[in-house]
């Protein structure tokens, strides 16, 4: 599957929104204020929570604190909170059936044999960009709904190097949208261990390969997820005519979920890889 990580997201729009200085978010009739320069340059999108027999609007970027002496605001917020966040578990274990009943057996079993094209991205507001990973669902640690998530990180002292760990699926606050996109169980008699799956991924080199370096492409986490796809090809994991494609398939659901729109899902299947009949396309896509 593919999962995108959100981080710190705020849609953008016009500031002529907004008349004043300080932008208010109306939260069951309290005036909270977040007005910065910054603030004022993005729209606000907005969800509802449902509390206690009421709706209220809970606008984003979502504020986890505010500074009030006010004990009643100081309560409802928390409460609104707590609120919002069972909301979302239920709405990504409604999205986990879903894809269960797509796919054919819940993410989190231990002998699931997907495969999980997990962009994570990180949607950040000034470059745009998404962090992009393979992810292999019950082989985490962390019980019901651990994933274990491989991909190449980047650090100052270290460049970029290969990183494996834990992911929970259905706690995760930055997880954009996980799509499947192929299966450990191949179309012979052969099911990879999510041991030799890491280690295939592990092999591939922290850099752009020749043909894409000529087309001026930098090394990035998005140039190792390809190459990622290309080695699930070549292994019979993945079956997928063109990753451009799928690429595209990825974007198109993340940026959906990050931007907050009511009918994103989070959980997906990938119509770019012919999972089903297990056809393999030439490996150098």
């Amino acid at each position: 599957m593919v999962a995108y990580e959100t981080m710190n997201f705020i849609p953008s729009l016009d500031r002529n929104d907004y008349s004043s200085g300080t932008a208010l978010g109306a939260i069951a009739g309290i005036g909270i204020g977040i007005g910065t320069e910054t603030y004022l340059r993005n729209r606000i999108s907005h969800d509802t929570v449902h509390l206690g027999g009421q709706s209220y609007v809970w606008y984003y970027p979502q504020i986890r604190s505010f500074d009030t002496k006010n004990a009643a605001a100081k309560t409802l917020w928390s409460e609104l909170l707590a609120a919002q966040d069972r909301e979302k578990i239920s709405r990504q274990e409604q999205d986990f059936r879903y894809v269960g009943a797509r796919a054919g057996g819940s993410l989190a079993n231990r002998t699931n044999a997907n495969l999980l094209a997990p962009a994570v991205c990180n949607y950040r507001q000034a470059l745009r960009s998404f962090h992009w990973m393979i992810m292999l669902p019950g082989a985490g640690a962390g019980g019901k709904g651990s994933a274990k998530r491989l991909h190449a990180m980047w650090t100052d002292r270290e460049g970029w190097f290969f990183e494996t760990r834990d992911h929970n699926l259905q706690e995760s606050r930055s997880l954009c949208t996980i799509v499947k996109i192929g299966s450990r169980r191949t179309s012979g008699t052969r099911t990879f261990t999510t041991t030799e799956v890491s280690d295939l991924l592990k092999a591939i080199d922290m850099e752009t390969p020749g043909f894409e370096l000529a087309m001026g492409i930098r090394f990035d986490c998005r140039v190792w997820f390809r190459q990622a796809v290309r080695v699930l090809i070549q292994h019979g994991m993945v079956w997928c005519d063109r990753i451009i494609d799928l690429e595209a398939e990825l974007l198109r659901l993340a940026t959906a979920k990050a931007e907050g729109r009511r009918d994103a899902r989070i959980y997906n299947v990938s119509t770019n890889c012919n999972w089903f009949e297990k056809r393999f396309p030439p490996p150098p896509i």
